[in-house]
């Protein structure tokens, strides 16, 4: 138990610090696209761009698309916007393509504070998730399994493991009821496909793990107060 309990501690210790490095990594990347004033001068060259998923059809409004099922068409040169199409016909990637300052001050403000603001909440959750799980384990590991300590580690991941899940699921309606109606502006129709990847489109295994640790985080409180009474008995 103790050397799987220090190997799970340190599994999340390099989980926790290697989500640092990429998010540092990405802020020096996002800072030099924003320090070039002008326009991107080659098409090709360096950018970043923000992927937004839609379940469905894109359609202009006065005319019909004949497309393959893979396909990528520019529909929008200000800011840059691009719709692909992968294998699945049901799902369409929009590609806001940003390469200086200019075109990222294009970018619509409402997807702009959705899509960055989520983005900072979630490595945050992550954050926070990888830290009290390396804090678990490294108590396993010293053989502290039934302390209040823990079973507070314990509840806490399951509550930010269904924070995960329960904000992932507002932020893709959110984001999709806002580009819908940006797609509007820029006079495209989008035709929804209803099923189960537009109504959930998040992983149910984080809920399905942070609802598990909660009720774990019970137990191990009910064998605290067992062992408890059993040391007050003797």
């Amino acid at each position: 138990m103790k050397p799987l309990a220090s190997g799970m501690s340190k599994l999340f210790a390099f989980l926790f610090y290697g989500q640092g490095a990429l998010v540092l990594v990405y802020l020096l990347a996002f800072g030099s696209i924003l320090a070039t004033r002008d326009e991107g001068r080659d098409k090709d060259g360096l950018g970043m761009g923000v992927y937004i998923a839609l379940h469905g059809v894109i359609q202009p409004i006065n005319s019909y698309w004949v497309r393959p099922p893979v396909f990528s068409k520019e529909i929008s040169r200000q800011p840059p916007l691009y719709v692909q199409s992968p294998n699945d016909f049901g799902t369409l990637k929009l590609n806001f393509t940003f390469r200086s300052w200019k075109e990222f001050r294009q970018f619509p403000l409402h997807l702009l504070l959705l899509t960055y603001s989520g983005m900072l909440l979630l490595v945050l959750l992550g954050l926070a998730i990888t830290w009290r799980l390396k804090a678990l384990f490294e108590g396993f590991s010293r053989d502290d399994i039934f302390s209040p300590w823990q079973i507070s580690h314990l509840n806490r991941v399951g509550w930010l493991l269904l924070s995960y899940y329960v904000l992932v699921l507002i932020l893709h309606h959110l984001r999709h009821y806002f580009t819908v109606r940006y797609l509007e502006q820029l006079n495209f129709r989008f035709e929804p496909q209803y099923d189960g990847s537009f109504f959930f489109p998040a992983d149910w295994s984080f809920a399905v793990a942070g609802v598990f640790l909660i009720i774990l985080s019970h137990v191990f409180q009910y064998g605290l107060s067992l062992r408890e009474e059993h040391d007050l008995t003797i």
